[in-house]
C-alpha cells in the first residue's frame, strides 16, 4: 500500500511539473532554431526560455553565446509561469541537469531570482516536493532562507506539505527553524496546522507531518512560540487530536498553561472538540488542568 501511495503523490507532483512548463511552451510557440545571426534580443530570450523548459543544455549555450539574456523572465501574461527565470523552468524539469543551470549562471543567471509571487526556484521546488531539483540546486549555491513577500521561507513550504525528505535536505544546509511569517507562523506551527482523515493517504501525509515535525524539533525548533492569535503548535495538535504530535511536542516541554488570544489552554481547546481521550489524558498527564 505505501509503494502504490507514494506512486500517486509522485505523478501529482510530476503533473504539476508539466503543466507549469507546457504553460510556457504555448507562450513562445514554435520558434526557429534561431541558427542565423541576426534575431531579436526578444526572440533569443523567449527561444532560451523554452530550451531552458525542456533542459537542452548544447540549445542554452547557443543561445546565451548569441546574447540572451540569462535572466530573462516568462511574461506577466502567463499566469502560471509569470516571471519564471530559465533558471526556475529548469527547476520544474524532472531529470535537471546541473550543467545546464551552471552554463546559464556562468553567463549571470541567478540562482536566486524571484518570479511575480516573489519566490524563487528553490521555494517552487519544495512547493511540488522535487526532492532531486533541490539537491542540484542547493549544489549551485541556493539559498535556504530567502522568504516570500508573506515572510514563508522554503522550509516553512516544504514541513507543511509534509515534504519530510526536503525539509532533511534544507536544514542540512542550514535552514532556519524558527523563522515567522506574517501571520507569525514557524515552520513548526504550519506542520501542527492540519488534521488527518481515515483514508490511507490520508494516514501517510499525517505520518509524513509527524517525521517533520520530530526533525524540526531536534534542530531546536521552539514549542511554544505563538501564532497571531496566540495559539501555540500544542494547541493546534490538541484541537486537531493528532496524538503524536501532541506527544512529540509534550515531550519537548510544551507548555500546557499557556493560553491563546481567547485565554484558552490546550487542554480546553481539546474539550471543546471532544478529542480522544488519549489526547486528554497526554495533557493532563503534563500537568494541563481545567
Amino acid at each position: 500500500m505505501g509503494s502504490l501511495l507514494d506512486n500517486m503523490i509522485k505523478k501529482v507532483i510530476l503533473f504539476a511539473n508539466r503543466a507549469a512548463v507546457s504553460s510556457v511552451f504555448v507562450l513562445v510557440g514554435a520558434l526557429p532554431a534561431f541558427s542565423q545571426s541576426s534575431v531579436s534580443k526578444a526572440a533569443l530570450n523567449m527561444a532560451l526560455l523554452k530550451a531552458a523548459g525542456h533542459n537542452r543544455l548544447a540549445e542554452v549555450k547557443a543561445l546565451l553565446a548569441q546574447g540572451a539574456d540569462p535572466n530573462t523572465k516568462v511574461p506577466a501574461s502567463n499566469s502560471i509561469a509569470s516571471g519564471y527565470t530559465p533558471i526556475m523552468l529548469l527547476a520544474l524539469h524532472p531529470k535537471v541537469d546541473a550543467a545546464t543551470i551552471q552554463a546559464l549562471q556562468k553567463a549571470g543567471g541567478d540562482i536566486n531570482a524571484v518570479d511575480s509571487t516573489g519566490e524563487t526556484a528553490l521555494m517552487n521546488a519544495s512547493t511540488i516536493g522535487a526532492a532531486s531539483v533541490i539537491r542540484v540546486l542547493l549544489a549551485r549555491g541556493a539559498k535556504v532562507d530567502i522568504v516570500d513577500p508573506d515572510g514563508d521561507s522554503a522550509l516553512m513550504t516544504a514541513a507543511s506539505s509534509g515534504w519530510d525528505d526536503i525539509v532533511q535536505l534544507l536544514l542540512d544546509h542550514g535552514a532556519k527553524v524558527n523563522i515567522q511569517d506574517s501571520y507569525r507562523n514557524t515552520a513548526l506551527f504550519l506542520t501542527a496546522n492540519g488534521g488527518h482523515g481515515p483514508s490511507a493517504l490520508m494516514q501517510k501525509l499525517y505520518t509524513k507531518r509527524v517525521h517533520v515535525m520530530q526533525m524540526l524539533l531536534s534542530k531546536g525548533a521552539n514549542v511554544n512560540l505563538k501564532g497571531k492569535n496566540g495559539a501555540t503548535p500544542l494547541m493546534l495538535a490538541s484541537y486537531y487530536g493528532n496524538v503524536e504530535m501532541v506527544k512529540a511536542l509534550l515531550k519537548q516541554h510544551a507548555d500546557v498553561t499557556a493560553r491563546d488570544a481567547r485565554g484558552k489552554t490546550a487542554l480546553q481547546i481539546a474539550i471543546k472538540r471532544n478529542q480522544s481521550q488519549e489526547v486528554l489524558h497526554l495533557l493532563t498527564s503534563a500537568g494541563a488542568k481545567e
